[in-house]
């Protein structure tokens, strides 16, 4: 394409059973992929505009949680019609920690003794004894649903909620979960301009009797706001971590002050390692401190 111009995609997203080939051989060896799920995405694709991401309601319904999707005009697809999303961008830091917010919810049963349990230590956690628990079972029985109803059992009281989330192809990005945390710490939006994201993070180091200059320059490299910090080069990658654990432990450890924390990871199997030591060096740091660490 000629120099300077923009490079406009349209997007067709299907979700479904496809079939996968090999066509030819060799060097020349291809994978060709097959089905209805195929011919929908493309035809999605084709009605799209240029820029524009258009989805079925499959695709719609598994990615509502993270992203704002909105309803156009059913498509004729053979002889039914069907809905077509257009996805407009994706949903904040908090959208996942509220998507119960907003559904017609089923009796809560036969989990009131953990609920108990959990709003138990939500009590003692609130006197300055810090926890760290684990919920494990099997997709779909209800683990998300048992932290929604320990806030809402603990809504009277004063807290805070910070929500991280692993993913299943995250496991190779360090901090993954832990940018989920600052992010919410500092009220950080997907908008945000660099300079915007240094003065939110400028303002919460403050507010937590840090020296900015000092530690600032740490959270926006993280953030890759800043990629250039003077002084940040020098530093061997262990010093590097250290000093990043170091002012995200001191954050979280002011935010507490205020009010009682409930941190929550979600889907902690697919934790990547670098958060797995940040979480480790959270929890030895749990005693004294109004936390409850709930992963699942």
């Amino acid at each position: 394409m000629p120099s300077g111009e923009v490079l406009a995609l349209r997007t067709g997203l299907c979700t479904g059973l496809v079939a996968v080939r090999e066509m030819g051989s060799g060097s020349a060896e291809l994978l060709s992929v097959i089905g209805e799920t195929t011919s929908k995405a493309m035809t999605l694709c084709e009605q799209s505009q240029p820029g524009t991401i258009y989805c079925d309601e499959s695709t719609a319904r598994l990615i509502q949680d993270m992203t704002w999707v909105e309803a156009l005009s059913p498509s004729e697809e053979g002889t039914a019609k069907e809905m077509v999303y257009q996805v407009q961008r994706l949903g904040s830091a908090h959208t996942a920690a509220s998507r119960f917010g907003d559904r017609l919810l089923t009796g809560f049963v036969n989990r009131e003794r953990e609920l108990e349990q959990l709003a138990a230590l939500f009590q003692e956690v609130a006197t300055g004894r810090g926890h760290a628990v684990g919920v494990v079972g099997e997709p779909g029985i209800g683990k998300s649903r048992l932290s929604h109803e320990l806030r809402l059992r603990v809504a009277g009281q004063p807290f805070s909620y910070l929500q991280g989330r692993c993913l299943s192809y995250g496991q190779a990005t360090p901090y993954l979960p832990v940018l989920d945390l600052l992010r919410q710490l500092c009220d950080l939006a997907d908008a945000d301009a660099p300079n915007i994201i240094a003065a939110k993070v400028h303002l919460q180091v403050q507010r937590s009797g840090m020296p900015p200059e000092t530690w600032v320059p740490y959270l926006l490299w993280l953030l890759g706001a800043q990629t250039d910090a003077e002084g940040l080069a020098d530093l061997s990658p262990q010093a590097l971590k250290n000093r990043i654990f170091e002012v995200l432990l001191q954050l979280l450890a002011a935010s507490c002050t205020q009010r009682p924390l409930i941190i929550e990871i979600e889907d902690l199997h697919w934790l990547d390692p670098t958060s797995e030591a940040f979480l480790t060096a959270l929890a030895e740091r749990l005693p004294g401190l109004c936390i409850l660490l709930l992963c699942t």
